[in-house]
């Protein structure tokens, strides 16, 4: 089976009290992400039932794209911008599309 691309999957849960300041801050993170070697596209929604809960979607060429963007200086701006709003460290995974 191969794979064109993989989807990073990262769960942001906000410190109470700053979901909706996150909220005006990601979107203006997110292009670090979108211009970023190897991103395909890159998008953030927020919890619905949890509004202090954010679910980051990032597709990469590959999980070397992801790593190899993750010792940029993009990333470092990236994380110094949004790493304060974080109760915890986010959970990331990689998940590889299925073959039609």
């Amino acid at each position: 089976m191969r794979h064109l691309s993989v989807i990073e999957k990262a769960d942001i849960v906000v410190v109470d009290g700053r979901a909706d300041e996150f909220a005006d801050v990601l979107p203006k993170a997110l292009p670090l992400l979108q211009n970023a070697d190897g991103c395909i596209r890159a998008s953030a929604s927020r919890g619905v039932e949890n509004p202090g809960t954010y679910l980051l979607l990032v597709e990469w060429t590959s999980v070397a794209a992801h790593t190899s963007f993750a010792r940029t200086a993009a990333f470092g701006e990236f994380v110094g911008q949004v790493k304060e709003y974080f109760a915890a460290p986010p959970g990331a995974l990689h998940y590889a599309p299925l073959d039609a």
